[in-house]
């Protein structure tokens, strides 16, 4: 029931803007195969991702 087993992976590059903020920006895989009582969902989801970190 569910799924067995999951996993995913993210890249990044950052870069530090001032002492205070940094952007990022990178690409992630996520594959999705779930199987309940019938019910199938087989997909994969990617593609780029961004951030943006404040630190106090």
């Amino acid at each position: 029931m569910g799924a067995d087993f999951t996993w995913q992976v993210l890249g990044t590059v950052n870069y530090l803007l001032t002492d205070h903020f940094s952007v990022s920006a990178g690409y992630k895989h996520l594959p999705i195969d779930y199987d309940d009582e019938g019910y199938v969902f087989d997909a994969t989801v990617s593609g780029p991702v961004l951030g943006i970190t404040y630190r106090f």
